[in-house]
């Protein structure tokens, strides 16, 4: 009789707790028992499994597939988003600079500093940026421009223009992303101007970086840098792809190749001091990409389209994701 007594008040506190939306402090002063009590018996609800709470999740929302991705690869973050086309790089960088834009809103804080990497998916995060003024928040260009006729992708404007958009500072990188010669980039990477930003962006509270590959079709290859002698000399050295243009192989590893010693951006040990470090990436071609920045450890969030998640949580290896 006794259990019986206790099973009753234990559903009966159950039920005020969660259908009534009452607080211990009321169930107890309705029911004449302490707060300990309604606690206590709450807890055997749980642990007898008498209280089951389930979400009912919306289309479009994965939780259980981010929570995957964070258990499989250690990251702080995975969001997942669905994009209209998932075959098409455009749609992907829509989408996905959308979600980034989102992300942005729900994590930034006053006096944050924000790292920045500009790409045709960054751009598309700044222009779906609402505006809205966060309180000493500083935005810092982290790699130098590409050319001067891709005004739309310029990285200053984008800087810019972000910075704008949440009320706050910028820093901008008064350099070329990549120059001739090996000797310019040394000097250009000492230079006390530039070795202000580039402190400053390592001490970020969360960067936004584009995720690349090698292939002919990105913006470096539009730009006239990635020649077939550099694509092969990429290629030969297992690159599968970059962050700020700084190329690494399948295990993360970086190269050391022509291209990569005349560029002009943070060094990636120093992006590793970022707390976030919010890689925005997707599609069949940015796979194993993303899986070598992943097992790099340069990011610790990952922004992705769903079809593109699935692919990571399914292959194990580089050979079985270009084969997907």
């Amino acid at each position: 009789v006794e259990a019986h007594s206790d099973l009753r008040l234990l559903v009966k506190i159950s039920k005020q707790y969660l259908e009534d939306g009452l607080t211990q402090q009321e169930i107890a002063d309705n029911l004449r028992v302490s707060r300990s009590t309604v606690s206590r018996l709450l807890s055997r609800a749980r642990s007898e499994r008498l209280i089951q709470i389930s979400v009912k999740v919306p289309p479009g929302i994965y939780p259980e597939l981010e929570r995957s991705l964070e258990r499989r690869f250690g990251l702080v973050e995975a969001v997942v988003a669905e994009a209209p086309d998932p075959e098409s790089p455009t749609s992907i960088a829509h989408e996905l600079g959308r979600t980034a834009a989102d992300y942005l809103h729900r994590t930034v804080q006053a006096g944050d500093i924000i790292g920045f990497a500009w790409g045709q998916t960054m751009k598309a995060m700044v222009d779906a940026t609402r505006r809205r003024v966060v309180p000493d928040v500083t935005v810092v260009q982290m790699n130098g421009s590409l050319t001067p006729q891709m005004t739309d992708l310029h990285a200053t404007s984008l800087t810019r223009d972000l910075a704008a958009r949440l009320g706050g500072a910028c820093y901008i990188l008064q350099a070329p992303g990549v120059v001739d010669r090996v000797e310019t980039q040394k000097i250009l990477m000492a230079d006390a101007q530039v070795r202000q930003v580039f402190d400053l962006a390592s001490q970020a509270d969360i960067a936004f970086l584009g995720i690349g590959t090698i292939a002919a079709d990105t913006l470096w290859g539009r730009a006239g840098l990635l020649t077939k002698e550099v694509t092969a000399e990429l290629a030969s050295l297992g690159a599968v792809g970059d962050i700020m243009s700084r190329y690494f192989d399948r295990d993360g590893e970086l190269v050391n190749s022509s291209l990569c010693r005349r560029i002009v951006g943070l060094p990636i040990e120093e992006l590793k001091r970022v707390g976030r470090r919010v890689g925005v990436a997707g599609g069949r071609d940015k796979l194993a990409g993303i899986l070598g920045a992943l097992r790099g450890s340069h990011i610790n969030v990952l922004i992705t389209d769903r079809v593109t998640a699935e692919r990571l949580e399914q292959s194990h290896d580089i050979g079985q994701i270009q084969a997907v």
